[in-house]
């Protein structure tokens, strides 16, 4: 499968659906191999195939992270029929310079030393692949959909943005 740039129309495509969704479900392996989740504020910048977060520099989460950098972000917004799962690679990072740039007021409440605060961590997600799903149909349609009445109610598709992943090769399809 053909990778793409981070600014194809498939990428920005992606870029779209995740732009309004303010929270993501990061997924980590930690080292007894069991996954775990937690609602992560994915923090606006200009997409070049990278996410970005803060998180505390001493949590479960950047534990897993430096031992495991394999990840997975779930994006959702049943409202409007957007569904998205990103891989990648995520590292963290002491970077005081990224961390003002990402900063945030309500971040105050967990980083009481603001973006100079000692447990700040910058979280770096370099995405590997995505799929993603758009359903237009109503919610009577989907009800239909899911008792026989209609083969699809939606597209399915995965972009593939390095060959790191290509592992894995998916189709893409209707759902």
């Amino acid at each position: 499968m053909p990778t793409v740039s981070a600014f194809s129309s498939q990428a920005q495509r992606l870029r779209e659906l995740i732009r309004d969704v303010r929270f993501a479900m990061l997924t980590t392996r930690a080292v007894d191999g069991t996954l775990s989740s937690r609602p992560m504020t994915t923090l606006q910048t200009d997409f070049d195939g990278t996410l970005w977060f803060l998180a505390a520099a001493d949590s479960l989460n950047a534990m897993d992270i430096e031992q495991r950098p394999k990840v997975n972000l779930g994006y959702a917004s049943p409202d409007s029929g957007r569904y998205v799962s990103v891989s990648g690679t995520a590292r963290v990072m002491h970077d005081r310079a990224k961390a003002r740039e990402l900063w945030q007021p309500q971040f105050q409440a967990w980083f009481p030393g603001g973006a100079d605060d000692d447990n700040l961590a910058v979280v770096q997600v370099e995405i590997a692949s995505a799929d993603y799903w758009e359903i237009a149909a109503s919610k009577g349609e989907q009800v239909y959909a899911a008792e026989g009445g209609r083969e699809a109610i939606g597209t399915q598709t995965h972009v593939q943005f390095s060959t790191a992943a290509q592992e894995h090769p998916r189709p893409q399809g209707r759902c």
